[in-house]
């Protein structure tokens, strides 16, 4: 979000390294029966500014899936947030477009205050073509009246199914001005809004398999400064332990840091993915495995530039 003090942003960074250390340990190795694998990336903040690192960045991301997309079975790309950085620009969107594989994208806060209603016309088009290549598209309808701050909200909530697994896409982005609380997530617990889109959409949609529900978002689905409050995951929390062997877990961005945590309530992983134009380009890997009764998964960190 513009101006956000850095002392708040490295605040948000240590809470989710120490959020690392506390819940994430060495991975088991990849079980057998693969069948496809997920790209994601986390805030890339181009800035529209010709030659900039951060575009830079991103390309890298995209030039990496794209050459490792066959020998990975590289089915799917994830961009989780903060595509931009306070700017209205179309150039992320045309990075993007050349990877070969369909993309996701989910809006982060940069997104909601810099124009949010830009950006919802910026990727409809998008959205329409990937309705046409994906089973069960849903999209919450948009805008709706937010009586929350009395004006008209650019919710981006998706949902599809691919491979038998259910993607449902959130946008928390809180709607406040306030430099602080604007980076908050926020539930939008009213007609149209977010949550109970979401509960209508989990409830409801295709349980096939075990851990088939993969919720993407850019504000992590917890409790902390910059996501939710006590109140707030405790809601979230208890309506996911409905379904605690349906959804696997959350992937998201925001922190700029990578981490992983357990929700032993709400039954999901949390997966932060590293932002791609912070410390080093970073991004990140999910492969799917099925057993015949339940979906698994691998999620790894990669470095494209190393």
């Amino acid at each position: 979000m513009k101006g956000v003090p850095s002392l708040f942003r490295l605040l948000l960074c240590c809470l989710s390294v120490i959020g690392s250390w506390m819940s994430a340990g060495c991975q088991p190795p990849p079980p057998p029966n693969h069948l496809f694998a997920i790209a994601i990336i986390a805030d890339p903040h181009v800035p529209g500014q010709p030659g900039s690192e951060n575009a830079r960045r991103l390309a890298a991301c995209v030039d990496w899936i794209t050459a490792h997309q066959e020998e990975l079975r590289i089915e799917l790309t994830l961009v989780v947030g903060d595509l931009i950085k306070d700017t209205v620009t179309w150039e992320a969107k045309e990075i993007l477009d050349r990877l070969t594989i369909p993309y996701v994208p989910i809006f982060g806060d940069n997104e909601v205050h810099t124009n949010e209603a830009f950006f919802a016309t910026m990727y409809a088009s998008h959205y329409n073509y990937l309705a046409t290549i994906f089973e069960n598209w849903r999209q919450a309808p948009s805008p709706v009246w937010n009586p929350q701050y009395e004006k008209y909200s650019y919710f981006q909530n998706i949902s599809f199914d691919y491979k038998d697994i259910h993607f449902v896409g959130l946008d928390w982005c809180s709607r406040s001005s306030d430099i602080l609380l604007g980076e908050q997530a926020d539930l939008h617990d009213f007609e149209g809004g977010t949550l109970p889109w979401f509960m209508e959409d989990i409830a409801t949609c295709q349980k096939r398999y075990g851990e088939n529900i993969i919720m993407i978002s850019h504000h992590p689905m917890h409790l902390s400064i910059g996501a939710f409050t006590t109140e707030e995951d405790t809601v979230i929390e208890n309506f996911t332990s409905t379904y605690g062997s349906y959804v696997y877990a959350d992937l998201a961005g925001h922190y700029h840091v990578g981490s992983h945590e357990t929700r032993p309530v709400g039954g999901y992983e949390i997966y932060i993915t590293e932002a791609s134009n912070f410390l080093l380009n970073t991004m990140a890997l999910l492969r799917v495995y099925n057993d015949g009764q339940a979906f698994s998964y691998y999620y790894e960190t990669i470095y494209p530039e190393q």
